[in-house]
């Protein structure tokens, strides 16, 4: 890789930054004519009570929803295939993704194959995914990995032997 050479990089991510912005979100899901919502997460975030927040906001916009909190550090391409199958049989209209880079990573591919069928490896490599994708709404709960502005998904192929 020329790392000297140029490049053109374009993240059209619409952020929501401030104290309180979690407060919006009924809104959020709202403008993407959300009404079913896939809350993706792992259990750390459930146990440690962060979810709790985001449920009652859905409460209280009488939003239905659903949680799939089966997403394991570096997520594992059966933690997606298991979080579209709960996608499948829920019917939402958009995901929520709350936690690390591993929720949301797991989220963003979830959104590909809930939509497109397959298993998430048929998704590997540039130029695979086609547009009909379910919505997703990161709420980022760690600084670092910048899963919630890029389209890229980081998921462990458990039949590669390395």
């Amino acid at each position: 890789m020329n790392l000297l050479g140029s490049f053109s990089f374009e993240l059209p991510t619409k952020i929501e930054y401030g104290v309180g912005a979690v407060g919006g979100l009924a809104d959020v899901i709202k403008n993407l004519n959300g009404e079913k919502v896939l809350l993706v997460t792992d259990k750390g975030i459930v146990g440690a009570g962060l979810l709790q927040r985001i449920a009652d906001l859905l409460e209280a916009h009488k939003l239905s929803w659903k949680i799939f909190d089966g997403v394991e550090p570096n997520p594992k391409d059966y933690n997606v295939q298991e979080g579209a199958e709960v996608a499948r049989r829920f019917g939402p209209d958009c995901l929520v993704a709350l936690g690390g880079g591993s929720p949301i990573d797991c989220a963003k591919a979830i959104a590909v194959v809930v939509r497109q069928g397959g298993a998430v490896r048929d998704y590997e490599g540039p130029h695979k995914i086609g547009a009909d994708v379910l919505p997703l709404i990161a709420i980022p709960t760690t600084a670092g990995t910048g899963s919630e502005v890029t389209f890229s998904s980081v998921i462990t192929d458990c039949s590669e032997k390395f």
